[in-house]
Order: C-alpha cells, then structure tokens, then sequence
C-alpha cells in the first residue's frame, strides 16, 4: 500500500501485488486537510499485517519528522529517464537536551475558611517549571496513585474531608523527556463550633416557648469560624422527638419538659 497526501487537500491511495514494478491506484480522495500522516490502523474483522510500514518523501530537499529519541533508519532511491534506479541508506539520531523541571508551586494549606461542606478546592499553577525548549504537557495526579488525572499549567481541585493529601504534577517536553514534582495539601478543619441553647425557659400552662440559637432580633450565641452552618434543636416530649432545623423554633408545652439542645 502507498498514500500520498495531496497539496492542499484528500490524499491517493495505492497498492502494488509483491514482485510487481507499478503501482495501481485505487481510491483518490479530497477528505480532510491533514498535512501530515497519522500513524495507525483499524481492522474491522480478519487478521492484517503489515511488515514494512514506510512513509515515502519526494523531491531533492524534504523535510519529514521523527517520533522519539533513538536513531531512525532512512533511504534514498533516485531514478533516471529509463527507470533504472539506485537506493542509498543513512540514519538520524534523535536526541534530548536537558531535561524539563517540574515546579508544582509549593505546599497547599486551605483552613476552615476555604472549606464548604466538608470540601477544599484548592488552585494548583505550574508555570514556574522550565525547559530550554519549551515544556509540551503539564499533568496532574490528585492523589499520587501513578493515574494523573487532569492536565493545565494552571487548574483547580476539591477534596473531601480534612486531611493532608499528596499532590504530583509530571511535565514533559517536545523530546518526550519528563520531570515529576509532589507536593502536599494539608485541609484544616478548625475550631469545632460550640452550641449554646441559651438560658433555660419556665412557663406555665399552655403557652409558648420560643427558643433562640442565633435569630435576628438577640445575639447568637451558636458560633464558629465561619458562623452557623446548621442549627438542629431536639425536644424531648415524652417519648416523642421532633426535629427543628431552624434558629429561633417554637414549641407549646403543656408540663413541665426537659429540653435537649
């Protein structure tokens, strides 16, 4: 099989049985503006082989691009007006320069005030590694467990739960070289909150008792760093419970009751 891609768009295809001199041509197409080859093949039922991938170049000055570091084998075949020809071989070693660096950008630490129901999202920059080419991937591995799992120079994750996380970030550079930096990421929790229902009520009869956990019209008393997430009062009436999920609940007693908060 031979391709070859046309100037400006689509390509031909041709084959040649082994042993035979000519080539026949068997599918000319104007499909896509790709101007280099993509290297790979799709086998849709029965078995294909192919042991002598090449990529042909016309023309006395082409210029072609090689994958990876290590020496790459090339030939020249000139042709005269009678068709004889002669076949020349050479290589080309490819190789690397220095290595990039990896800069992560430091340790993280995120307190209680960056946290939102029990998550940190924590912003990530690594634009202070270097290469002396220029660095072609920056990936990132949230838990440094080998999978890296987001690419960027700069991005953003959210953890769940406080804890100290380690945190790599690989980059590699247009010769493929690759550098690995870790960091950690520590989530605070804080100070936990502190609860305080107030002062106790006494009431008589069937009348209302309002309670207070920080309402608009008194001073909270429920405080933490960040000020009040969730407020849950429990009244114990016999042996019945009802849950009030809010600041300033009202409940209407008929006896003496002990109230939980």
């Amino acid at each position: 099989m031979r391709i070859e891609l046309k100037p400006t768009q689509g390509a031909k295809y041709y084959y040649r049985l082994a042993g035979a001199v000519d080539w026949t041509l068997i599918y000319d197409s104007n499909n896509y503006t790709d101007t280099t080859f993509r290297k790979n093949i799709s086998v849709y039922s029965g078995t294909f082989k192919i042991d002598n991938l090449r990529e042909i170049a016309t023309g006395k000055t082409p210029t072609y691009r090689f994958y990876g570091l290590g020496s790459h084998s090339i030939s020249l075949t000139v042709y005269d007006q009678s068709n004889q020809s002669d076949t020349d071989s050479s290589s080309v070693t490819t190789s690397g320069n220095e290595t990039p660096v990896a800069d992560a950008g430091g340790n993280r630490i995120g307190d209680e005030a960056d946290a939102f129901e029990n998550t940190w999202t924590i912003d990530f920059d690594a634009s202070a590694s270097t290469d002396d080419f220029g660095i072609y991937k920056y990936e990132w591995d949230w838990n440094n467990d080998g999978i890296y799992d987001s690419t960027g120079i700069t991005t953003s994750h959210t953890f769940t739960g406080a804890g100290v996380y380690t945190v790599a970030l690989r980059v590699t550079d247009h010769a493929l070289q690759m550098d690995t930096d870790n960091i950690t990421v520590t989530c605070a929790a804080g100070d936990p909150p502190a609860a305080d229902a107030g002062t106790d009520e006494t009431t008589e009869g069937y009348w209302p008792v309002i309670f207070n956990a920080g309402g608009p019209q008194m001073t909270s008393k429920y405080t933490n760093t960040r000020g009040t997430s969730a407020i849950m009062w429990i009244l114990s009436m016999m042996m019945h419970r009802q849950a009030k999920a809010l600041a300033r609940p009202q409940n209407i007693y008929t006896g003496s009751r002990a109230i939980i908060s």
